[in-house]
């Protein structure tokens, strides 16, 4: 079952992953309630929830989480010196992968001129 995402409005996408998944009509499942999936799942779990806020609360959160964070973050260097990237370049240039390629099916394309799906008659 695909939710959500690029697969909900392009149809070429769609076609790409059944193809690549080798998944007829049967087992591609593709609800038309896809988009909404996500939003779905979070209002089920928070109905299930013993908690309640308002407004002014959840904005006192927000604005007390953005101050406890790091403005920046930090990661560390991939390299350690110019000399380790350099080395690195010259094995990677050496190296040779075997080029991809495959057959553009018209079904691929669709996205071009296809239009989104209208949305469910319960939205």
């Amino acid at each position: 079952m695909f939710l959500g995402g690029p697969l909900y409005y392009c149809q070429g996408l769609r076609a790409a992953f059944r193809e690549a998944l080798k998944l007829d009509d049967k087992h591609a499942l593709f609800p038309e309630y896809g988009r909404l999936s996500v939003a779905l799942g979070a209002a089920l779990y928070a109905a299930g929830q013993d908690w309640e806020t308002d407004m002014d609360a959840l904005l006192a959160d927000v604005e007390e989480s953005c101050r406890s964070m790091p403005t920046t973050a930090h990661t560390p260097p991939l390299f350690a010196s110019e000399e380790e990237y350099r080395a690195f370049c010259e094995r990677h240039n050496r190296a040779t992968a075997r080029r991809y390629t495959r057959r553009i099916t018209a079904a691929m394309l669709s996205w071009a001129s296809t239009a989104a799906p209208p949305p469910p008659s319960w939205c």
